[in-house]
C-alpha cells in the first residue's frame, strides 16, 4: 500500500494505525535501542515509487524505515 501524504491527516494516520500498529512509546524505543533505520539512499524503485519521488522536492531520494507492532513503514 503506498500513501503519499505531506500533511497530518487524522483518515490517513487512523489506517496506518490500523494497518500496522501504533507507533512505539518512548520507553519501548529505548529498550529496543531504537525501532528506525538511518537515513538510506534509495538507489532503485519500481514506476509507481518513482512517479511518487519525482514529484517530491528533494534532489536524492531517502528513505527511513519505521518498525511497527503489526509491521513497517518506509518514510
Amino acid at each position: 500500500m503506498l500513501i503519499r501524504y505531506s500533511y497530518f491527516d487524522k483518515k490517513i494516520y487512523a489506517e496506518v494505525k490500523r494497518l500496522v500498529g501504533s507507533p512505539y512509546s518512548l520507553w519501548k524505543r529505548l529498550n529496543m535501542k531504537g525501532n528506525g533505520s538511518q537515513r538510506l539512499t534509495l538507489i532503485s524503485a519500481n514506476d509507481e515509487i518513482n512517479d511518487i519521488i519525482l514529484t517530491s522536492n528533494g534532489s536524492e531520494p531517502y528513505i527511513n524505515i519505521e518498525l511497527r507492532p503489526k509491521g513497517l513503514i518506509i518514510h
